[in-house]
């Protein structure tokens, strides 16, 4: 997103730039679309997997159609040697039907031993596993996700992502998806804020994509209302917080913590 910022960032800049490999953040449909207008020779590959499984386990080439669909990027089909496992219970590895919803857990030989001098969490996601009959480790990590009959994965977010609010189960990625399709939204992050009270609410913090008209209030006053053309009302944010630039991690990932802080 940075680089896109730049109007300059294209083929006749870099015109070497061939394969963009996307992993560890998800990959918005958007993002792509925009890269592919900029680098129409370009090859967008979106993959997934975490450190613990020696990063990249799965990965598709992104067409422009895939870009340009209302469905979420998916993230391909494992590579050789690993097995992807949608897991419908917090242990063990009974595994979800296709396109149920369930944890994705990593299983092949790629798959880290464990956290260094840190046995506790080792034991609470790692395990033995079992692949074409060899001895390889499971990670369990902690993302929710479901494959679709080809195969592919399709990451929905982290499970710790997942809120409850006046009794209502809300995925904040899916608020966060339905933002970033207006085209007046560059990005968007949407956090549950609580007070000491108690009370809590839900909270948009958004990066527009270009220069606003209407005071802070009006504009986001007008999100939540085209939110609720597609979101039940539970799940409209009580506030929207607009930015320049979101804040991020000293590793470069999104900082929510920060964001929460702010309420």
């Amino acid at each position: 997103e940075l680089c896109l910022a730049n109007p300059e960032f294209n083929t006749d800049l870099l015109p070497c730039c061939k394969v963009f490999l996307f992993c560890g953040e998800a990959l918005r449909n958007t993002t792509a679309a925009r890269l592919q207008e900029r680098f129409p020779e370009g090859v967008i590959v979106n993959s997934y997997g975490p450190t613990e499984s020696t990063v990249a386990v799965t990965a598709t080439v992104v067409s422009p159609a895939m870009a340009a669909a209302a469905e979420p990027l998916h993230c391909g089909v494992p590579r050789s040697g690993t097995r992807i496992v949608i897991a419908r219970d917090e242990e063990g590895l009974a595994e979800a039907p296709v396109g149920e919803l369930g944890e994705i857990v990593i299983v092949g030989d790629t798959v880290a031993k464990g956290y260094f001098g840190r046995d506790d969490l080792t034991s609470k996601v790692f395990s033995e596993a079992e692949l074409d009959g060899k001895a390889v480790r499971a990670y369990r990590t902690g993302d929710e996700g479901f494959l679709d009959e080809e195969g592919n994965l399709h990451c929905r977010g982290r499970i710790d992502l997942q809120v409850k609010l006046n009794g209502f189960r809300i995925e904040l990625g899916e608020i966060e998806q339905n933002l970033v399709e207006f085209p007046d939204v560059k990005e968007a992050a949407v956090v549950m804020v609580t007070k000491e009270s108690g009370a809590a609410h839900l909270e948009a913090h958004v990066v527009s994509a270009g220069e606003r008209v209407e005071s802070d209030f009006r504009e986001g006053l007008a999100l939540k209302n085209r939110l609720k053309e597609t979101l039940p009302h539970y799940m409209i944010p009580k506030k929207v917080v607009f930015h320049d630039a979101l804040p991020m991690t000293p590793n470069g990932k999104l900082d929510r913590k920060a964001l929460a802080n702010k309420g």
